[in-house]
């Protein structure tokens, strides 16, 4: 009976050791379970990321390709507006001589009043050459101002006899 004692208690011990595995068959199938799911988990959050990935490359190369687009027409505009400033900085320029030659006009001019009005008003004043005995007015300035100008004085009634034009006796 002993054999069959010792038979028995190995089979005890088969039966539980047959348990146990299946114990850790059972633990182990759980954690792949749970592992399957945490990979399931997983690869879904990388396909979302994948596709939130996707999403913002496709709008940052929009994005890119609109600012590209709006870099190109402010420099465009850029150009436009320099070569617009640089071409009114010329006539600028060209005003600014053109002024500077109607000053020196001016002054020319104003010269010569004073010098007529310096000889006119010395006593005995007589014009020599052709103008002896005639009247005669003052060279103006070729520009149109100046031309104006020379008609309005010529064209004022003297304050000293009403009606009549005043003229510049040399």
């Amino acid at each position: 009976m002993a054999g069959f004692k010792s038979a028995v208690d190995w089979i005890v011990a088969e039966a539980m050791a047959v348990q146990q595995a299946q114990q850790l068959l059972g633990d182990f199938q759980a954690a792949l379970g749970a592992s399957q799911l945490e990979c399931y988990r997983l690869a879904r959050n990388n396909q979302m990321l994948q596709e939130v990935r996707n999403t913002l490359s496709d709008y940052l190369a929009k994005q890119l390709a609109e600012s590209e687009k709006i870099t190109r027409e402010f420099e465009e505009l850029a150009k436009v507006l320099l070569a617009d400033l640089e071409e009114k900085q010329r006539v600028i320029r060209e005003l600014y001589a053109e002024r500077e030659q109607h000053l020196a006009a001016i002054q020319n001019f104003q010269n010569q009043l004073r010098q007529a009005h310096a000889t006119i008003g010395q006593p005995g004043f007589e014009p020599a050459g052709p103008l002896r005995g005639k009247e005669f007015q003052l060279a103006l300035p070729q520009s149109e101002g100046a031309k104006g100008h020379a008609a309005s004085i010529a064209s004022e009634p003297s304050k000293k006899q009403p009606g009549k034009k005043r003229k510049i006796s040399a």
